[in-house]
């Protein structure tokens, strides 16, 4: 019995040795494979490829960075899709035009494992409930030039502890924090011209509430 590898023909105990090496190669690549489905990082992202730049790696990448490029709604869209995500930066990209610099309602709503998350730069809207029942959402990082973050948008994420509230914010609304039971301080902006009913409510752990023009 002989086979043929790759246009070599090959007797047994060649084919076994061949099999052989192959397994040792295998082995060899075997960390540097898993280490690139856990994490990746994108340059210069092109509005709309982002579900194809992960690919397979979809369902064991655990950090995503994008460093550049724009987003458009059909990559916010892949985000819930990537189920063991742990941690999110967008820094460094924009929103693309049609979005008009809003995080859309309900695009990461009750994400299991997302736990840091890192907005675009020209964001200026998380809408409505954009963020909530988040269970493992512990670190936000908002971007300079925010106004607006809108009702329920952080409504029942329990673990929340840290989140910074830019100057440029102007309004917080309806139950936006309503049930982060964890959050321990707040710092708000001089700018702020709304801070809307319950925006806070049942946020037990909150030691101080600080407005000033600087942390």
């Amino acid at each position: 019995h002989r086979t043929v590898h790759k246009g070599i023909l090959a007797s047994p105990r060649s084919e076994a040795i061949y099999l052989f090496l192959a397994l040792i190669v295998g082995l060899a690549l075997t960390p540097q494979r898993l280490l690139s489905q856990t994490h990746k990082t994108i340059v210069d992202l092109q509005s709309g490829t982002l579900e194809k730049l992960i690919g397979a790696d979809s369902t064991t990448l655990e950090s995503l960075e994008i460093t550049s490029g724009t987003l458009s709604l059909e990559d916010l869209k892949v985000i819930p899709k990537l189920k063991k995500l742990r941690e999110l930066s967008l820094q460094g990209t924009e929103l693309d035009a049609s979005l008009n610099g809003t995080i859309p309602g309900g695009v990461f709503v009750e994400h299991p494992t997302l736990a840091k998350l890192l907005f675009p730069n020209n964001t200026l809207i998380l809408a409505s409930g954009a963020c909530s029942s988040m269970p493992a959402l512990t670190t936000v990082v908002l971007p300079k030039g925010i106004k607006n973050i809108e009702m329920s948008c952080f409504n029942s994420c329990t673990n929340l502890k840290e989140i910074n509230f830019p100057q440029s914010l102007e309004v917080i609304g309806w139950s936006a924090f309503q049930g982060c039971v964890a959050l321990k301080e707040v710092h708000l902006g001089t700018a702020l011209k709304e801070l809307r009913g319950y925006a806070f409510n049942a946020c037990s752990s909150i030691e101080e509430v600080v407005r000033s023009e600087e942390r």
